[in-house]
């Protein structure tokens, strides 16, 4: 069981980066967290270890960026999806959407593997490789479908772009770009590759994370 003072804890999270969520989201991103927790005793699954914070910089960072999700989105491609982060978060935020977490770590793949099983998660695939091999095996997804692609990985955003753009076959598809801290220095820099590939920012959000100074930017590139 999920206490009230938890519970509220993750409904003042999403509040900060103005996003409502309902009882259910709260308990089982604190199921997601404590299998997290638990898990990175083992494996070295995320980078940062303290439970306050990976609620703040992962969990309210993913819940931020759902935001910026076109409604008319049915599919999204989590590159590189880590823990989770932000895929699974945006997943248990969006049920209805089909998501594709992609991720080559073997522990990380088992990981997500086991909380799609514990949460019961439906219209969830995960895939155990590279972007690549991915879009090789999965032609007639990309193809057909015109997912939305997100990148939170550590790959410079210029590498991200250049290795997506062709697969952009449609008005409805894009890429979502976490750019993090300096995300407005490496937006300046992206738009000669931009131009390059015709695409442009459609979308931008900043954000603040809670108890956090720094400005945080989400960018959505589309034709």
């Amino acid at each position: 069981m999920v206490n009230e003072k938890k519970l509220l804890k993750w409904q003042a999270l999403a509040g900060d980066v103005k996003i409502e969520i309902e009882e259910g989201t709260s308990k089982d991103f604190d199921v997601y967290l404590r299998e997290l927790v638990k898990w990175n005793r083992r494996f070295n699954l995320t980078g940062i270890k303290d439970p306050v914070e990976i609620q703040i910089k992962n969990f309210q960072d993913s819940m931020a960026v759902s935001k910026l999700i076109p409604r008319r989105i049915s599919s999204l491609v989590d590159i590189g999806s880590g823990a989770g982060f932000p895929g699974l978060v945006l997943k248990i935020l969006l049920p209805q959407r089909l998501v594709y977490l992609v991720e080559p770590n073997a522990h990380r793949y088992n990981f997500l593997c086991h909380i799609k099983r514990v949460l019961r998660l439906a219209r969830l695939e995960i895939y155990k490789g590279s972007i690549e091999k991915w879009f090789s095996e999965f032609e007639n997804v990309w193809r057909t479908m015109s997912p939305l692609y997100i990148s939170r990985a550590r790959k410079k955003p210029e590498e991200v772009v250049k290795s997506l753009a062709s697969k952009i076959i449609s008005p409805d598809s894009g890429i979502i770009l976490m750019l993090g801290a300096k995300g407005f220095m490496e937006l300046v820099q992206l738009v000669p590759v931009l131009k390059v590939f015709d695409l442009k920012v459609t979308g931008s959000q900043k954000v603040i994370l809670t108890g956090e100074a720094g400005t945080r930017l989400n960018v959505l590139l589309q034709r």
